[in-house]
């Protein structure tokens, strides 16, 4: 079971060591979170054991910051092996391979632009906000997916949306959507783009497309 607290705490940690250093300290709590669901919480190299540490893909030490882009979970035998040695890439299996999952899913995190926080803040949070409760268009691709039996892993796979903007999008925590994104979406789910907004008090069907 996931222990929230001593999660909170390790992000915090790692976020003040790359600020004492003085390079990026943008991660968040539910970004850490995205990434650990994404590895199915084991290590992001070897696959094969439960992950015990947030490790930086480039070290702090080598200019590399606590960013949603640069950090994945590890066990200490991977950690250890790694060691501020990116060019030697020792890992367990196949170290290229290794190395080319890991950063071929960060580099996802980087195409949606999550150097900075990519989340309003938490869903429960946002439920309570003042913005959160007026009336506009809101995401329904959640209250879709269910309706059809799916669940957000699958329609990841069906829309080929990377998880952490589909996690946005699914929990309706962000004030922006990419309209190309949306379309992936809407074809997954066998819906036009328009259906996939519920628009309160008459308000229009346009929110904050970006393309």
């Amino acid at each position: 079971m996931m222990n929230i607290r001593k999660e909170k705490q390790k992000v915090n940690g790692h976020l003040s060591r790359a600020k004492r250093a003085g390079v990026a300290a943008t991660l968040t709590l539910d970004q850490w979170f995205i990434t650990l669901e994404h590895f199915n919480y084991r290590c992001a190299y070897c696959q094969r054991l439960p992950y015990e540490v947030l490790e930086h893909m480039v070290s702090i030490t080598k200019g590399g910051g606590t960013t949603a882009s640069n950090v994945v979970p590890a066990c200490r035998s991977c950690n250890s092996m790694k060691d501020n040695r990116w060019e030697q890439k020792i890992f367990t299996g196949d170290p290229d391979e290794a190395f080319k999952r890991v950063q071929a899913y960060l580099d996802t995190l980087k195409a949606d632009g999550d150097e900075t926080p990519s989340y309003v803040s938490p869903p429960h949070q946002v439920a309570r906000s003042k913005k959160a409760s007026q009336p506009g268009p809101r995401l329904i691709i959640k209250e879709l997916a269910e309706s059809r039996n799916l669940n957000k892993s699958q329609l990841q796979m069906l829309s080929e949306v990377t998880l952490p903007m589909l996690d946005r999008y699914w929990h309706n925590t962000t004030r922006s959507v990419k309209l190309h994104a949306l379309d992936r979406i809407a074809k997954a789910l066998g819906v036009q783009v328009r259906d996939l907004f519920a628009v309160e008090n008459g308000e229009s069907e346009k929110a904050g497309v970006a393309s």
